[in-house]
């Protein structure tokens, strides 16, 4: 048996894909966006759009689409082979032979890649520090289902420190509340991520490296 610990969140929604999907096809065109993000070859905004998203519920983008991307970032950490993925999609996950092969090869395709930006992620010394955190209403804007409802927009200002060169910087983005609460969830996740792994009872250099898995994977 293959373990990943990809958080029984992850576990569940890529269980629920399985059962939700129309065909394999859908965890091709997700697997290979989610990849094109995670490598920074595209944005999210561009990745997730075409014909093979049209007909998709945008629940079930949003939910396996992340699920993917902690499964392969896990699965890069643990240097997993393309059996070794299927397999704890099939066993864990309820994925059938064909469904987690495809997702395999996806993986392993782009695993030295993805491998190659972890190493880059774990120097914390290119790693901008978080020196604050500042937001005000931006606008409303009409709801696109009803123009008669008002939908808030936020704009959110992060204050980072570059480490290497000692200069503040800023970085800038509008969020709804919906969105604002999936950040704000996320990092809740990130924070039991990380209290699990101080709590455990292993020793402190491997406890070290399973709070940095911990905070790379909240990213």
């Amino acid at each position: 048996m293959v373990l990943l610990d990809v958080g029984d969140d992850t576990v569940q929604a890529l269980a629920w894909s399985v059962e939700t999907a129309r065909d394999d096809s859908q965890f091709e065109a997700l697997g290979a966006a989610a990849l094109a993000v995670v490598l920074g070859q595209e944005r999210e905004d561009t990745a997730l759009v075409g014909p093979a998203f049209e007909e998709m519920d945008v629940d079930f983008i949003k939910r396996t689409y992340s699920a993917l991307v902690c499964l392969f970032l896990e699965a890069a950490k643990n240097d997993l082979s393309q059996s070794e993925v299927g397999l704890f999609l099939r066993s864990e996950c309820g994925f059938g032979e064909g469904q987690g092969d495809l997702v395999a090869r996806l993986f392993v395709d782009k695993k030295d890649e993805l491998r190659a930006l972890l190493s880059q992620t774990a120097n914390h010394s290119c790693v901008p520090q978080l020196e604050g955190v500042e937001w005000r209403l931006e606008y409303c804007v009409p709801a696109p289902d009803n123009p008669s409802v008002r939908e808030l927009l936020y704009k959110v200002c992060l204050k980072t420190i570059n480490r290497e060169e000692g200069k503040e910087e800023k970085m800038e983005f509008i969020a709804s509340v919906e969105e604002l609460q999936d950040l704000v969830s996320r990092l809740k996740d990130a924070c039991k991520s990380v209290e699990r792994a101080v709590q455990s009872p292993v020793p402190r250099s491997q406890k070290q490296s399973s709070v940095k898995k911990a905070l790379t994977l909240a990213v």
